[in-house]
């Protein structure tokens, strides 16, 4: 206060019982001081309400002329989702075009908080607002913290993109400052505004978290179509094949699988002993006529006794 500075000076050269609070109502009664003094008794700021839900209660503003353009601003108060749009005209015709875009991508919201611009005061947007079922709330004029929200926003969107790479289209840089702001974690929710809106983090270039189902994918096809060591012989061809007839060669004849060491050899020879009376030798056998393959084994009986089915008399009766 003004009485402060006075009541040191004071001090410096006289002395009286309360001096401070002399000096103090003299500076109150100073019409010169009371004019020159700030104004410190402002009005008392309510905060808004925390919405149920996302895209509840979106905040509008314009920004701008800004880059060469006036720029839309739209924040949601729930999740701070941001939607800037570029605008070459700021008519309220132009103003609900956009607006139904983004509407049309999200949703309708249940309240629109903007400030009192002849694009948001015209009967048109009114209009607008009463046939999608809106809720169109106006802040205090001259009392810009009431749409704080948007204000920040602006402020935000224009040192993000004052910061960006000039070399780049300004589209582009639009892009980039969205993406970056839209992937970065808040700290009061410690997630990010993608997350807070769709319930899952944006993937980016920079995501470490492997997909876990694109990996088994890709180890299930690797699997598939990895290379076999088998040798596929081709067919051979001879001259006179018929259509269809692809010279195919026989399939080799399984060898007789009835004895575990393969097909049994056929049984020797029997000499046949001397009846002579002389004792001379005996003549060889007649050796078999060769076989290309020797004959099946014949299937063998079972030693097992049989029973006989019992009968239980009636057909004698």
């Amino acid at each position: 206060m003004a009485s402060q500075p006075c009541s040191s000076l004071a001090r410096l050269h006289v002395y009286w019982p309360n001096i401070d609070k002399d000096i103090l109502t003299f500076s109150k009664r100073c019409s010169l001081c009371q004019q020159s003094r700030s104004n410190t008794n402002e009005a008392p700021v309510f905060p808004w309400g925390i919405p149920v839900e996302p895209w509840h209660r979106l905040h509008v503003d314009y920004a701008g002329p800004f880059l060469g353009h006036m720029w839309l601003i739209v924040i949601d108060a729930y999740t701070k989702w941001l939607e800037v749009v570029p605008m070459n005209v700021t008519t309220t015709r132009a103003t609900v075009q956009r607006l139904k875009n983004i509407f049309a991508t999200f949703e309708t919201p249940r309240y629109i908080v903007s400030d009192n611009g002849p694009q948001f005061t015209s009967k048109d947007f009114n209009h607008f607002c009463q046939v999608s079922g809106i809720t169109h709330i106006k802040t205090t004029p001259y009392h810009r913290k009431t749409n704080g929200l948007a204000e920040r926003a602006v402020r935000t969107f224009k040192e993000r993109m004052l910061a960006s790479d000039r070399s780049l289209d300004l589209q582009e840089r639009l892009n980039s400052f969205l993406l970056g702001y839209r992937t970065t974690p808040r700290r009061s929710t410690d997630r990010s505004l993608y997350e807070m809106m769709f319930g899952r983090p944006l993937r980016t270039t920079f995501d470490p978290k492997p997909d876990v189902r694109e990996n088994m994918e890709k180890a299930r096809l690797k699997q598939i179509l990895r290379p076999t060591n088998k040798v596929v012989m081709p067919p051979v061809y001879k001259p006179g094949d018929e259509s269809g007839d692809h010279g195919e060669q026989p399939a080799p004849v399984a060898p007789n699988r009835d004895h575990p060491d393969g097909p049994m050899p056929p049984p020797a020879p029997v000499a046949s002993t001397s009846r002579d009376t002389g004792g001379g030798a005996a003549e060889p056998p007649a050796p078999s006529p060769p076989s290309a393959q020797p004959d099946p084994p014949s299937p063998r009986r079972s030693g097992r006794k049989t029973k006989p089915p019992s009968r239980f008399g009636f057909w004698g009766l």
